[in-house]
């Protein structure tokens, strides 16, 4: 009975070790900051146009942004387009600011748009269970 639940326990550590072994490790993430021009006035598909809009691309993998930290200045129209390089599902949300993308598949992407209203610095990170703290994090400047 002993040898049963030696045999048991050991193969249950082999396999939790072999998980940890296998899990992808957090990459460092590089301090980019994001420098765009305002776009040209644009109709869109609605007839209505998009003035000085700043088009920002936060690209995602596991388990890092790129770029991870971006600078906006306050009152800024912002177009921010999030894409999913990785293998997992991911999302963006900023705290504190109410802007959060759709979780998106492997290969898709999602855009939000909004205005850096206030001043401050932000947290914005990917909200699926244990994404944030194995480093899917960063950090948004609004000057």
């Amino acid at each position: 009975m002993k040898k049963g639940i030696f045999l048991i326990v050991g193969v249950f550590l082999a396999v939790i070790l072999g998980a940890f072994l296998l899990v992808p490790r957090p990459k460092v993430n590089n301090k980019t900051e994001v420098v765009a021009t305002p776009t040209p006035t644009a109709a869109s598909e609605s007839g209505s146009s998009q003035t000085g809009v700043k088009e920002i691309q936060v690209v995602a993998s596991e388990f890092s942004f790129s770029p991870s930290s971006i600078t906006l200045t306050k009152g800024e129209k912002v177009s921010l387009t999030f894409r999913n390089t990785g293998k997992f599902t991911h999302n963006l949300t900023i705290e504190g600011l109410g802007v959060a993308t759709k979780t998106v598949a492997a290969g898709q992407s999602d855009s939000v748009e909004f205005t850096a209203s206030q001043a401050g610095t932000f947290t914005f990170y990917c909200s699926i269970d244990g994404h944030k703290g194995m480093g899917m994090e960063g950090s948004l400047e609004v000057k």
